[in-house]
């Protein structure tokens, strides 16, 4: 038995034992038929080199198969009937074939490759609107081409969640200028890493302790194996909103009691405690119950705030709606605000 990886310049997954292969030991083969008790004619180890020896019975000839087993999560790639007058079937890594009495059957090989790794899962909390950085790295145990698929469960069900995948080409956890987006697939060599950012975009205005759950899938297909090879690993990233990015709004009024005839000022504040600028702001509101409106203005303009526009008023002496619309970006921890005056009636 040997690691299939195509290891010193052999081809990889096909099956056959080449120069540079290791060799497996310590894995149990096993040779059944129906004239032997319980149907096992012998069973052994394989030695350091990965070879093994078996006895059969004479009077046990007939329908045999030589069985081999695997080290945990190893998937079997192909093998070799050597001179046995057989094939190989990989769906029960077997040998089977009509043995004759006083015949010795050399070359039976099984190849096997180790499991590929995709690691790590990932977690982290961060403020709405702002992303999410997790650094993935997949192994290939021998050479094939790999492809990822991503599926993702936000609860509660709010839309503006995004999720990208790039490649990390100097694998420093870090999504620098020029790393290019992974593409739909890659071929990688026995041993060769690849290294993956995947960046979880949170929507602005989730509320806190919102989350998503992301499953990234990789799909490996083995080179050179017949019937085709594939097989796949799945991690999961979850990302939490741990603060709410969105812009606060706070109302005042001028006085508490007022007079028939008297005029009220109200003041709306708006400010961006998040960690992102906020834009396309409109401020919207409306005249009171038992008012008129008077006038409105734009107070005082925010950091970043390149322009403050009355969009809409109801006519003086007349109720109805305001809007503000601002211009630019509001940076985190800016502030403003706009006002308007109202008639008691």
């Amino acid at each position: 038995m040997f690691r299939d990886d195509g290891a010193g310049g052999g081809i990889a997954n096909n099956g056959a034992l080449e120069s540079g292969e290791a060799a497996l030991a310590g894995l149990r083969v096993r040779l059944t038929a129906s004239g032997c008790a319980l149907g096992t004619c012998d069973s052994v180890l394989t030695d350091g080199s990965g070879a093994f020896a078996l006895w059969l019975r004479a009077a046990a000839a007939g329908t045999v198969r030589v069985q081999a087993t695997n080290h945990s999560n190893w998937l079997s790639t192909g093998g070799n009937a050597g001179t046995a007058p057989g094939s190989y079937d990989r769906a029960s890594d077997a040998v089977t074939f009509t043995a004759t009495p006083g015949i010795v059957y050399t070359g039976l090989a099984f190849g096997d490759v180790p499991p590929n790794l995709w690691a790590a899962p990932a977690a982290s909390g961060v403020a709405g609107g702002t992303p999410a950085y997790y650094r993935h790295t997949y192994t290939a145990q021998s050479g094939g081409t790999v492809s990822f698929t991503t599926t993702t469960a936000p609860v509660p069900p709010v839309s503006g969640w995004g999720l990208t995948l790039w490649r990390d080409l100097d694998c420093d956890g870090v999504l620098d200028a020029g790393e290019p987006a992974l593409p739909a697939s890659l071929p990688l060599a026995t041993g060769q890493q690849l290294c993956v950012i995947a960046k979880h975009q949170a929507p602005l205005g989730a509320s806190a302790g919102a989350r998503e759950t992301a499953t990234l899938t990789a799909s490996f297909t083995y080179a050179n194996a017949v019937p085709a090879l594939t097989d796949r690993n799945s991690l999961d990233d979850v990302t939490t909103i741990t603060f709410a990015n969105g812009l606060v709004i706070t109302k005042n009024v001028d006085r508490a009691l007022a007079a028939p005839g008297n005029f009220l000022v109200y003041t709306i504040t708006y400010t961006n405690p998040g960690t992102v600028p906020l834009s396309n702001i409109v401020i919207r509101d409306a005249t009171p119950p038992w008012t008129v409106f008077d006038s409105a203005t734009c107070a005082t303009t925010g950091s970043g705030i390149s322009g403050c526009t009355l969009t809409q008023r109801p006519a003086a002496g007349s109720t109805g709606s305001l809007a503000w619309a601002l211009a630019g970006a509001l940076t985190p921890g800016g502030s403003g605000s706009v006002s308007f005056r109202v008639r008691v009636n």
